[in-house]
Formats: C-alpha cells, sequence, structure tokens
C-alpha cells in the first residue's frame, strides 16, 4: 500500500503544537509540517518554511506577492496526495498559489470572515474571496454549525464533514 502524503499548514506553529499534537503524533501518514516559524515547531516531522505576510502593504505590492505565489507553487505543487490547511491566513495563499492545479486540498474553516450580522465591503469582499478560493477547495471541515451551514449553502462541495466536538467528562 502506498504510503499516502500529506501536508498540515498553518501559519503559526502554536496551532499545530497547541491544537493538533494527537493529530500529528499518531498519524499513519508521511506527514509534512508547514508554518511561517518552523523552528518553534516540537514535532520532529519533515517541514517547510511559508512566508505568510499579514502585511497590507506586502499584499497591495502585486510583483512581490505574485512572486510569493510562485514560491508556495513551487514548494509544493503534486507533491502531496492532500494539503490540509488549518487557518484563513494560510487557507487564502496556499489556495490561490494553487489554482488550476489537481492538488487535493482540505481547509479546516475556523469561522466564515463573512457571515456576522455586520454587512460591510470587508465581508461583501471576503464572501467573493472564499467563493471564488472554494472552487480550488476539495473538502471543508467545519468545527461548528453554523460554518457548516454556510459552507452547505454557499460553496456546494461534493464532501463537507462537520467535526462534532465531545465535551470532557469530569
Amino acid at each position: 500500500m502506498k504510503n499516502y502524503k500529506v501536508l498540515f499548514i498553518s501559519t503559526k506553529a502554536i496551532t499545530q503544537n497547541t491544537f493538533f499534537d494527537s493529530f500529528i503524533k499518531k498519524t499513519n501518514f508521511d506527514l509534512t509540517l508547514g508554518c511561517s516559524d518552523i523552528l518553534n515547531l516540537r514535532f520532529k516531522k519533515k517541514k517547510l518554511q511559508f512566508n505568510f505576510a499579514n502585511n497590507i502593504f506586502y499584499l497591495l505590492n502585486p510583483i512581490k506577492f505574485f512572486f510569493e505565489l510562485l514560491s508556495i507553487r513551487k514548494k509544493i505543487n503534486n507533491k502531496f496526495d492532500l494539503i490540509i490547511i488549518n487557518n484563513p491566513l494560510a487557507g487564502f495563499y496556499i489556495r490561490l498559489a494553487l489554482i488550476l492545479s489537481n492538488q487535493k486540498i482540505m481547509y479546516f474553516v475556523h469561522g466564515y470572515r463573512f457571515h456576522s450580522a455586520e454587512k460591510n465591503f470587508k465581508s461583501f469582499l471576503f464572501y467573493h474571496l472564499e467563493k471564488f478560493l472554494s472552487k480550488n477547495t476539495n473538502y471543508f471541515i467545519n468545527i461548528n454549525r453554523e460554518d457548516y451551514s454556510v459552507t452547505n449553502r454557499f460553496f456546494k462541495k461534493k464532501k463537507k464533514k462537520i467535526l462534532k466536538l465531545k465535551k470532557k467528562k469530569k
């Protein structure tokens, strides 16, 4: 049986260290971890460094931004059977960099930025950005019913999952 190659990406190492340690420790996949601060990852897995700039001036520089997307694409395109993305900023970069690729992408939704009670330009922008990027997303994992209902309503995908969190017994 082929060893399934998975890339698990989040913006910062603290997310993987804190919330996904049991997944990372117990997985049988050939797992590679990616984030912007790989030196802070406590796991002894293969690692990939990414530059997820959160500065609006960086994002508005089209040449710099374009070359960053090309760099991301070159690092990961068609080298993995599945890419699991854990947060919005990493999701934005990775899914945009892999547009028109045949890479399988799973996006772990932590709340959409557009379905709040507030309807403004920012919500409008995030909705259309997510709608565009959803075309390059094969699977969504939703951690709550509200996000699940948004995924179901706006991003008609073949596969949708909802993660049920169990309360710990005292």
